[in-house]
């Protein structure tokens, strides 16, 4: 079993590429010891010389030590090092590393794992006697990486992850949050090129989700956004203006903003263009950088025949400054909390 672990540190980094940093061989030695950097020391230096080395491990005798260390610490840290070199933002090298390292923090993950489940890592070291990573670090890697799979639009990986997190954690309200805005993504005709059928079914799932998500954690506002965006693009306008109307309130601007937008929408929707009108322009004094309610409200306008009206509402949506929006970034998710979850798989790799 050793042997296999030996051989997917190996191949589950993959050959170096063209495009990729200079890299140098790192010893098994070393290997370990950048284990202990990261796990007691400069753990930013460690992510960043894990991001240039190739992992060409072989199997000595400090590399036997390691495998039978009894201590759970050095595997937890071996998967949060991994996985902070693929995912981190900032840190610099070719798509195709990032994955191996993905993979690498993958097989780690797995180990301990039911074999029935779809195996994710590059290797399946489930039935190893290498003690596995406690579920807490388990749903957070599972966090970080749906998180950012979703921020990069690789929807169809996200699923994978997903289906196999659902199972880890049924009733986990992030899990089930993550597992609907996957489902938005499926149902949007920007990402993705689907039937009405198959959006339809997309919209279906990400509303049970997000109702059970809701459920669990009533208070998580953006579950409670989400939710009535989804209903008011099934036609459940009531719901929807429930749900999104006292959340146009709220002291979190960027909810608040999406909240009175699509409520806007919704009320363009139903025919009553005093009131969407109204919500858009709740939304753009909530962030008067923000360029969609303030193109809406001039479409509004242009509808009406107001031309000139709809025209002199521009300018307040152009320039330098009105590139903060937070629609356009909406179906990708919450991708400022992949930091949030990698600090605490570091915090936890730590103790």
């Amino acid at each position: 079993m050793r042997a296999i672990l030996a051989a997917a540190l190996v191949l589950a980094a993959g050959p170096p590429r063209a495009t990729s940093p200079q890299r140098s061989i790192l010893p098994v030695s070393a290997y370990e010891a950048l284990l202990e950097e990261y796990r007691s020391g400069d753990a930013d230096n460690a992510v960043r010389r894990a991001a240039v080395f190739e992992f060409r491990l072989t199997l000595d005798k400090d590399f036997t030590a390691f495998l039978q260390d009894p201590d759970v610490r050095l595997v937890t840290a071996a998967a949060a090092l991994h996985a902070e070199a693929a995912l981190r933002p900032g840190v610099n090298f070719s798509a195709a590393w990032a994955a191996g390292h993905l993979r690498l923090a993958a097989t780690i993950v797995e180990i301990g794992t039911p074999t029935r489940m779809k195996r994710l890592g590059a290797f399946d070291l489930r039935r190893s006697q290498i003690m596995p990573v406690s579920p807490q670090f388990r749903r957070l890697w599972f966090l970080a990486a749906v998180t950012a799979m979703q921020h990069g639009g690789r929807l169809g990986l996200a699923k994978t992850y997903l289906d196999n997190a659902r199972l880890f954690f049924p009733h986990d309200s992030e899990i089930l949050l993550l597992s609907a805005i996957t489902e938005e993504m499926a149902a949007s005709t920007r990402l993705i090129d689907a039937s009405a059928g198959e959006r339809r079914k997309a919209l279906a799932d990400a509303e049970e989700y997000l109702r059970e998500s809701v459920a669990l954690a009533p208070d998580r506002l953006e579950a409670r956004l989400r939710l009535g965006r989804v209903l008011a693009q099934r036609g459940q306008a009531k719901e929807a203006r429930e749900l999104l109307t006292p959340l146009a309130g709220v002291p979190d601007v960027r909810v608040s903003y999406l909240a009175a937008l699509f409520l806007g929408g919704l009320e363009d929707g139903a025919g009553d263009t005093t009131a969407a009108a109204s919500w858009y322009t709740q939304a753009a004094a909530r962030l008067p950088a923000a360029q969609a309610a303030r193109i809406a409200a001039s479409e509004l306008r242009h509808r009406a025949g107001e031309r000139q009206a709809a025209v002199s509402a521009l300018p307040g949506a152009i320039g330098p400054a009105n590139n903060d929006d937070p629609w356009w970034a909406y179906l990708f998710g919450e991708y400022w909390r992949i930091d949030l979850y990698l600090d605490a798989m570091r915090k936890m790799a730590r103790s």
